[in-house]
This record gives structure tokens, C-alpha cells and sequence, in this order.
């Protein structure tokens, strides 16, 4: 079960934010003595245009959206299969869990699905297992505009140079922070926007008071576990990288890379920054309780800070001398190589990146259109959140993007290499240029 780590990470932050932004449940009718007649919801207008309508063919779609998800999932669906008289989906929602064990020996063995719903870090394993179909034709002029998308969203489903998907949904993790303890540090109430801004909060913020070594209030809070992780970003802001345009040759013994881990280690294990050794929830915990004036994480939980009273707002991540970067995680549809109906699955991935099912989507979860021109939409702008999450795509990559073994490197070389930096026990130096060693026997079997 250890290579599917990082797709129940993923599952776990999808079904908080799904529940948190699902909408309240209507009030009752008072004392309704007769139910009245259910309206048909109009249909929705869909703008057609790059669609092939005459396309015919039917064919099974799995993926595991079964939170408040579901039925938005199930309503794109529908008006998907309305809009096509000659198509007909049969679609199978179960758990993530009770798809994955089953789903590498059905592909491979020429049945169902004919497309399925993938996190990123699993599509290079699929790849190579020899049971995906390349989509470059769909990505083409007459199918779907690359150039609408950001590099993070082409990235996380290209293996070997070739396209393997289309997004179902593409996420970031944004800098929060506490308005009201930066007000009473004396510090003004806005987003910094340069590392160097973002460290003098940082170290203005983390309060010791007396001085046992355990701040009474962090400047920071994010897991090492159990959470999306803000190396990436970090590297990436310094002009780092961790592992090549090809995933051929690992990076973590460049000198930018070195040198970020370094900076952002010494924070932690000398200025005390945050606190080592926290899941997800437990970082964002800090935060909630005002434990911590600044925390990174996903749009999933915006609602739970807002009921615990936090005045917050989300900032865009600081920009490093490398530029501004943050780490994107996508959900994608994937097409089975044995799929007879190649040309009706072609058609749901296209109408999927159509301004109707975006906004629908979006609108209706909580996650950003995976779409950069959907961004100033009037339903996405109408929430700040939202906006600050679409508005985030332009600067989101995908970390390890077509790297095979994902799991194994983040989990067994990167992370812990890292921490051993960030707790003071090796220099990055050390630690990186022997976890590169590492990492490249790794990438060589791919």
C-alpha cells in the first residue's frame, strides 16, 4: 500500500474541502401539507463550439469523487450525456480504496474502465505498466487549447514527453495569515510579497517568551506529514529543482537547491520558525488557535479557520530570487490503451474543459477552474478564496512531475534528507548531494 501515499493524501484534503464548501442544506417547508410537484431544473446552455456532437459510442468512466462531490460529478456527467444524443456514459463512483487494487488488473487486462479519473503521482506508473493511451491528438488544434492551461497542469500529466490526460481538477497551497497578530506585532496587515518581507514576519512573529526554546506562538505552521509539502515552493522560488526537465537526473545537489533547503533549514532548527513533527491537521490546528500567525495549505480549509473565528486572509506565496512558485496537485482523466470508444472519451475530457462544466464544477466544490483564462469569471471572483486559488495557477508546478517512482523518492530520500537539515543534524550539502546518489540509481531503472 505504500505507493498509493500520496493519492490518500490527496483524498483526505479533497474530502475536507469538498464538505467544507458543499452548501447548506435548504430549511424545511413550514407545515407543507401537499408536496408540490418538483420543477425540472432548466438545461444549462453549453456553448458547443470545438465539440463534435455526431460522435457515437458508449463507455465506462470510474473515479472515486463520493464525497459532497458526488453530485456535481454526477450532474456534469448527465448534462454531458444529454448534450451528446449518440453517447451514453456508464459511470461507476466507489471509494479511492476499493478502486485502486482493482484497477491496474482490470486495465491491464483489456476490460473496464475505458477512462479513469488519476491523481498525478500515479499516471508514471501507469505509463509504464503499458495500459494508458497517449492523448497528444486531443491537445491538439482541434481539441484542447494547451495554452489555456497552466505549465503545472501540462506537467503533472506528461511522462516521457507525451500528454496523458486532461484535468478533472488541479489545486495549489497558498500562504494564510493572521491579520490580528500581525496587527498587535506592529506589523502591517498585508501579504508579503518577497521572502525577505515573508522572513522578517517570520522571525518578528515567532515568540519565545521564556526562552525555553518552545515558542509560545510560532511564525509558521505546516506538516511534514500527513500534508501537501512547501519544500517544493521553497526550492523552486530559489531556483531550484529536484529533478530534471525529464526526470532523467535528480537536482538535489544543484546549488540553488542546496541553498534553499539550507536558508529555510536554519529557520526552522535555529530561529525556531515552527514546530517539527505535525501533520496537516495538526499544523493547521496552530493556526486555527492562533498558535501560529502563518500557515500554508489548500483551499480546503478556508471554512474551518473562518468558523474558528481566525480574521485571515490568503496571500499569494512570496516571490524568492527565483521567482514565485507554488506546488499544484491534479485529478486527471486517464484513457485505458484497450478503450474501443477512444473518440466518445476524447469528447467528455473536451466538454469537461468547457466554461459550463468549470463553472459548474468550481462553483459548486470549491476548487479554482483548472482553466487560467476562468479566473476573473463573475462566479469565481464572487469568492475571494476561490479567486485566490484560481489566481495561483500561473505560478503552480508539479513536483516530481513523470517521475515513476514517486512515493518511494519523496517519501524515502527527499523528505527525509530534508528533515535532517531542517533539525540541524546534517548541512544540506551533505544531506542532498548523498540523497542525489540515492535518487539517481532510482531514476536510471525507470
Amino acid at each position: 500500500m505504500h505507493k498509493w501515499s500520496v493519492m490518500f493524501t490527496f483524498l483526505m484534503v479533497a474530502a475536507l474541502v469538498l464538505s467544507a464548501c458543499a452548501a447548506p442544506a435548504a430549511a424545511p417547508a413550514a407545515e407543507a401539507t401537499e408536496a408540490a410537484p418538483a420543477e425540472a431544473a432548466p438545461a444549462p446552455e453549453i456553448d458547443t463550439a470545438g465539440l463534435n456532437l455526431d460522435v457515437a459510442g458508449t463507455f465506462s468512466y470510474w473515479n472515486g469523487f463520493t464525497a459532497s462531490d458526488r453530485p456535481v460529478m454526477e450532474e456534469n456527467v448527465r448534462v454531458f450525456d444529454e448534450t451528446y444524443p449518440n453517447i451514453s456514459v456508464n459511470m461507476d463512483i466507489q471509494p479511492w480504496d476499493s478502486i485502486l487494487p482493482k484497477l491496474l488488473p482490470s486495465m491491464r487486462s483489456g476490460s473496464d474502465p475505458d477512462v479513469v479519473s488519476l491523481d498525478a503521482a500515479l499516471i508514471p506508473q501507469y505509463v509504464k505498466a503499458g495500459v494508458l493511451t497517449p492523448v497528444d491528438d486531443l491537445w491538439a488544434a482541434d481539441g484542447i487549447d494547451p495554452a489555456k492551461f497552466s505549465d503545472g497542469v501540462i506537467k503533472g500529466m506528461t511522462v516521457g514527453g507525451q500528454q496523458y490526460g486532461a484535468p478533472i481538477i488541479y489545486f495549489t497551497t497558498l500562504l494564510y495569515m493572521n491579520n490580528d497578530l500581525f496587527t498587535a506585532a506592529g506589523l502591517p496587515a498585508t501579504c508579503p510579497q518577497t521572502w525577505e518581507e515573508w522572513e522578517n514576519a517570520l522571525l518578528t512573529l515567532t515568540v519565545d517568551e521564556n526562552g525555553d526554546g518552545t515558542p509560545e506562538q510560532y511564525g509558521m505552521s505546516w506538516g511534514d506529514h500527513g500534508a501537501v509539502s512547501i519544500w517544493p515552493s521553497l526550492v523552486w522560488s530559489n531556483g531550484g529543482d529536484f529533478v530534471n526537465a525529464d526526470a532523467t537526473q535528480s537536482m538535489l545537489d544543484d546549488p540553488k537547491t542546496i541553498e534553499a533547503v539550507q536558508k529555510w533549514g536554519d529557520h526552522i532548527s535555529k530561529d525556531k520558525i515552527l514546530a517539527l513533527g505535525l501533520s496537516g491537521v495538526e499544523a493547521d490546528n496552530l493556526f486555527a488557535t492562533s498558535k501560529a500567525a502563518m500557515t500554508v495549505s489548500g483551499p480546503w480549509v478556508s471554512t474551518g479557520f473562518t468558523d474558528a473565528g481566525v480574521n485571515f486572509q490568503i496571500c499569494q506565496m512570496p516571490e524568492g530570487p527565483g521567482g514565485r512558485f507554488t506546488q499544484g496537485n491534479g485529478v486527471y482523466f486517464v484513457v485505458n490503451g484497450n478503450t474501443q470508444a477512444k473518440e466518445a472519451v476524447y469528447e467528455l475530457m473536451k466538454f469537461w474543459q468547457g466554461d459550463w462544466a468549470q463553472i459548474n464544477w468550481s462553483s459548486k466544490t470549491g476548487f479554482a477552474p483548472t482553466r487560467l483564462d476562468l479566473a476573473d469569471d463573475p462566479e469565481v471572483t464572487s469568492n475571494p478564496n476561490v479567486k485566490a486559488f484560481a489566481d495561483s495557477l500561473a505560478f503552480a508546478r508539479t513536483y516530481l512531475g513523470g517521475v515513476t517512482e514517486f512515493s518511494k523518492i519523496n517519501d524515502e530520500i527527499i523528505t527525509p534528507a530534508i528533515l535532517e537539515v531542517a533539525r540541524g543534524n546534517k548541512t544540506a550539502e551533505e544531506a542532498l548531494t548523498a540523497a542525489a546518489a540515492e535518487m539517481n540509481e532510482i531514476l536510471a531503472e525507470q
